[in-house]
């Protein structure tokens, strides 16, 4: 039989790091596809392989024309007589990857989204501002607030989203006040 493995779906991290480092176990959906004669798809399906019919050139058939096609391979005598055909089998595979919100080589890169525009990432979407900067993407520059107006925020720190209408804008707190009674206003 010849085999190609073909790694498909998504990667799901288990939980599992080992030491220090930002490396997980996950488990990934495997895809195995075989080729074989069609005169032994009833072994292969016991084995729990399915026909790839498009991979094989059935798919032109309706099932139940394919159904025939198969019964009739199978009483045939000598597997030669039948076409080669592909069969697939998906599997869960253990392996080490990096954790959620770390990557390269090592799994020592943190990722922040959105990304920290004056400071930088040091753990997933954890950004560490240069002075003088601040927000959660260290966009927010403090010396353009001399009057000491805030930003609006939704939620209660200055890791929530700006309030529509508000993006980039300073404003003070009684405005806001006003215009939104029931958001939250952050003095981060």
């Amino acid at each position: 039989m010849n085999s190609l493995h073909v790694f498909v779906l998504l990667v799901l991290t288990l939980g599992t790091v080992y030491g220090a480092s930002h490396i997980c176990d996950v488990v990934q959906m495997q895809t195995d596809y075989t080729e074989d004669r069609a005169k032994n798809f009833m072994t292969l399906t016991l084995a729990g392989w399915t026909l790839n019919k498009t991979m094989s050139g059935l798919n032109i058939y309706t099932t139940e024309q394919l159904y025939d096609r198969i019964l009739s391979w199978q009483s045939m005598k000598n597997a030669n007589d039948t076409p080669v055909v592909v069969f697939q089998k998906t599997k869960e595979v253990q392996m080490e990857s990096c954790c959620a919100g770390w990557s390269g080589a090592l799994c020592d890169q943190a990722s922040c989204d959105p990304p920290c525009i004056n400071g930088n990432c040091t753990s997933p979407n954890t950004c560490v501002c240069n002075n003088g900067f601040n927000g959660y993407s260290c966009d927010e520059d403090e010396t353009e607030n001399i009057m000491g107006d805030q930003y609006c925020y939704k939620y209660k720190t200055c890791s929530g989203e700006k309030l529509e209408g508000f993006l980039g804008v300073e404003t003070s707190q009684d405005h806001v006040l006003q215009q939104r009674r029931r958001q939250l206003w952050s003095l981060g």
